[in-house]
C-alpha cells in the first residue's frame, strides 16, 4: 500500500491568467498501486487525471497534482467555481487555501 497526498486548484475563469480568484485543496489516499501521470482516480461520477508524480522522503509518501478544475457548461447547466468548490468538498477534499482572490 502507498500513501499519497492529492493536490489541486480550483479557478473561477476559462485560464489561471483569466481567473480573479481560486482555491487550493487537498486530500490523503492510501493506493494499492504506486500512482503515475495520467491514471484516473473516480472520487465522485467524474475521474480526476493524475497529472504529476513525485517522492517526498520526508513525509514517506507520494504527491500528486492533479489537473487544475475550470468552470464549464453542459447543456443548459453551468458547473461554475461555487459549485466545483462544493462537489470537491462533498467529495472528501479538504480546502487548504480558502476562495483567494488576485486581482
Amino acid at each position: 500500500m502507498f500513501n499519497v497526498e492529492f493536490c489541486k486548484t480550483i479557478w473561477d475563469g476559462e485560464s489561471p491568467e483569466s481567473s480573479t480568484k481560486f482555491a487550493m485543496l487537498h486530500r490523503s489516499e492510501t493506493l494499492p498501486f504506486a500512482p503515475t501521470p495520467g491514471v484516473e482516480i473516480m472520487w465522485g461520477v467524474v475521474p480526476e487525471a493524475i497529472r504529476t508524480v513525485r517522492w517526498q522522503p520526508a513525509r514517506v509518501c507520494f504527491v500528486c497534482n492533479m489537473k487544475d478544475e475550470f468552470p464549464y457548461e453542459i447543456g443548459s447547466y453551468t458547473y461554475d467555481f461555487a459549485w466545483l468548490l462544493d462537489h470537491a468538498i462533498s467529495t472528501g477534499w479538504t480546502v487548504v487555501s480558502p476562495a483567494t482572490t488576485l486581482k
